[in-house]
C-alpha cells in the first residue's frame, strides 16, 4: 500500500483541467476505435465541507470553500467514464466548457454531447450558448459539428414533481391535474391490507427540504403503477372528480416516458 502512495503522490492533480489525466486518455485511446472514443461530458456542482486542507507537495491550503465543480468524460458507444475537471467555486461558463471540449479533442476524443442539471448557473450557461427548446445543439469550437445539450433526466424528474405537488399542472386542453387526486388515492389505499398503489404514501407528497433531492420518491409519484391505480378506480367510480380522466390522455407517465426517449 506504502509503494501505491508514494507512486499516487508522483502525479499531479491540481484543480483545473487534468493535463495528466489527458495524456493518460490518450495511450489509453490508442488501443480504442473512433466509435468507442465518442464522448459525452456531464458536470455538476457538488456542495463539500468548508473545512482547510494543506498541500504539503505545492506547499498550498485550500479551503475553505463552499462547493466543487467536477466534469466526467464517459463513452458514448463504450464502457468508460473518467473525471477529467475539478475546481473549487467554479460555476461552468461557455469559455471553460470549449476549453475542456477542445482538451479532450486534442488528446483523441470528440466530445458529441452534454449533459448537466437545470441550477441557475447552468441554465446560464445553456443561455450564452444559445440552447432553447428550439435548438438543442451548439458548434464543436475545433470540428465546428454539433454538440447536442440534454438536461439530467433524474433532476427534471424531481423539478416535474416538485411544480406538480406546488402548483400542479395545467393540460394542453385547459383542464388542471395535481396533488389533490394523489391524496384521494391515499385516502382510499389507507387501512386496507390490499393496496392499489403501494408504491406512493403521505410522504410522497409531504416532501420538503433534502427528501425534496430524493429520486426513487420523485419516480414512485409519476410510476405506471400510480397512474394505472388512478384509472382503475376512476373507472370503478371510486374516484369522481380531480379529473382523473385526464391521466388517460394526458398521464404524466406519458410525458416522463418521453422525456427518457429523448
Amino acid at each position: 500500500m506504502s509503494t501505491l502512495w508514494t507512486w499516487a503522490s508522483t502525479f499531479t492533480i491540481q484543480p483545473g483541467i487534468l493535463t495528466n489525466v489527458l495524456k493518460l486518455m490518450k495511450a489509453k485511446g490508442d488501443l480504442l476505435t473512433e466509435e468507442e472514443k465518442l464522448t459525452v461530458i456531464s458536470f455538476d456542482e457538488t456542495y463539500i465541507s468548508h473545512r482547510i486542507c494543506y498541500d504539503k507537495k505545492f506547499e498550498k491550503v485550500y479551503g475553505p470553500h463552499r462547493c466543487v465543480q467536477t466534469v466526467v468524460a464517459r463513452g458514448l458507444l463504450s464502457n468508460w467514464k473518467q473525471p477529467i475537471f475539478y475546481n473549487y467555486d467554479t460555476s461552468m461558463t461557455k469559455e471553460l466548457l470549449n476549453n475542456i471540449i477542445q482538451a479532450l479533442h486534442e488528446n483523441g476524443f470528440n466530445v458529441i454531447a452534454i449533459v448537466s442539471d437545470m441550477g441557475s448557473s447552468n441554465v446560464g450557461l445553456w443561455r450564452d450558448m444559445g440552447i432553447s427548446i428550439t435548438n438543442t445543439s451548439f458548434k464543436h469550437p475545433m470540428t465546428n459539428r454539433n454538440v447536442h445539450v440534454f438536461a439530467d433526466v433524474p433532476h427534471m424528474l424531481k423539478l416535474a414533481r416538485n411544480h406538480f405537488l406546488d402548483q400542479g399542472f395545467i393540460l394542453p386542453n385547459g383542464k388542471y391535474i395535481g396533488k389533490n387526486i394523489l391524496q384521494q388515492l391515499i385516502k382510499l389505499n389507507g387501512g386496507n391490507d390490499f393496496k392499489l398503489a403501494h408504491k406512493i404514501s403521505d410522504r410522497h407528497i409531504s416532501v420538503e427540504g433534502t427528501a425534496r433531492m430524493n429520486v426513487r420518491l420523485a419516480a414512485n409519484v409519476f410510476s405506471n403503477t400510480v397512474a394505472k391505480a388512478i384509472l382503475f378506480c376512476g373507472n370503478n367510480k371510486y374516484i369522481n372528480d380531480y379529473n382523473w380522466k385526464e391521466v388517460k390522455l394526458y398521464t404524466i407517465k406519458l410525458a416522463i416516458k418521453n422525456m427518457y426517449r429523448r
